[in-house]
């Protein structure tokens, strides 16, 4: 799961995630990570992966700065700041969210047991 935290802006020190890649960035509903903020265009910027590594590709005429130079796309560090548009985001990649291990471990443990009693019986029948 990728990460924006917003760091200017209307809605500075918001935190917008994208659980699946690629994922697309902009002010319209129909993208993945919705942005407010001046210079934002309706489908400004994609973010993929390839061999590993998450890429960022600008769509149009919209907009992007990297170290204060205009880019159209390049390799996402973690913790990276950005401008697209008017608006500067720290791009992060997080931690997958886990579901609990408790059940699948519960029949684990059951068929273990069984194991052992089918084996008792074997061993004394």
């Amino acid at each position: 799961m990728v990460e924006f935290v917003i760091e200017s802006g209307p809605d500075n020190g918001k935190v917008l995630t994208c659980p699946r890649l690629p994922c697309t960035v902009g002010r319209s509903r129909t993208v993945d990570v919705r942005l407010e903020g001046p210079g934002i265009w309706e489908r400004h910027a994609e973010v993929t992966t390839e061999d590993g590594r998450c890429f960022l590709r600008v769509v149009g005429q919209a907009t992007a700065c990297r170290d204060g130079v205009a880019c159209l796309g390049w390799g996402l560090r973690n913790g990276e700041s950005f401008m697209l548009g008017g608006v500067r985001l720290r791009f992060a990649i997080s931690a997958a969210p886990h579901g609990s291990l408790r059940p699948l471990e519960w029949a684990a443990w059951t068929a273990v047991g069984w194991v052992v009693v089918v084996e008792a019986w074997l061993a004394l029948g």
